[in-house]
């Protein structure tokens, strides 16, 4: 199940709950104790989180090396930036969360980025580069049945690729936005 809410469309006083990835966590000093300092993402963006409750320590050796965390918490402001205040944080084990979840995501269609990587990868001069490219993004592609992840890696690459680096050197807005 998803997040209750993305951190994308976060605003002051609402709540959070759900699995997040942890990009950093760190267990720093005050003047009444110990608190966690952490990033944590969805795949709509980042937030920075703290943890003020008198575990601190116990709780961020149990996070610490943690890729995802289950979490609730509050959301407030410091120095002009939404913050989340946590209230409850634990571990999550692979396999128990979606990545699909976690993992950004373009706001382009997937299909149009896509058919656009297969036009660029038949465009390259090359014909050695050009076959490479065909034969890696090809649909009929057997690697997809014996490495499944590979699936993924093509999504990832034609995302990064056409919607960050095509994009930016034409210098213009894409035509088919979700």
């Amino acid at each position: 199940m998803g997040n209750s809410v993305l951190i994308s469309s976060l605003s002051p006083e609402d709540t959070i709950s759900g699995k997040f990835a942890l990009r950093s966590c760190e267990l720093r000093e005050y003047s009444r104790g110990q608190y966690i300092q952490m990033d944590i993402a969805d795949r709509s963006g980042h937030i920075t989180a703290s943890y003020w409750l008198e575990d601190a320590r116990e709780v961020y050796n149990s996070i610490k090396d943690s890729e995802i965390v289950q979490l609730s918490g509050r959301i407030g402001t410091y120095r002009g930036k939404p913050t989340v205040t946590v209230e409850y944080i634990s571990p999550v084990k692979q396999g128990e969360y979606d990545p699909e979840d976690i993992v950004p995501s373009t706001k382009f269609s997937r299909e149009k980025l896509w058919q656009r990587v297969i036009e660029m990868s038949s465009s390259v001069e090359n014909t050695y580069l050009r076959t490479l490219l065909l034969n890696i993004f090809s649909e009929e592609n057997k690697l997809l049945e014996i490495l499944p992840d590979l699936n993924d890696l093509k999504k990832v690459f034609s995302e990064v690729l056409v919607s960050e680096t095509c994009w930016k050197k034409v210098n213009r807005e894409p035509a088919y936005r979700n």
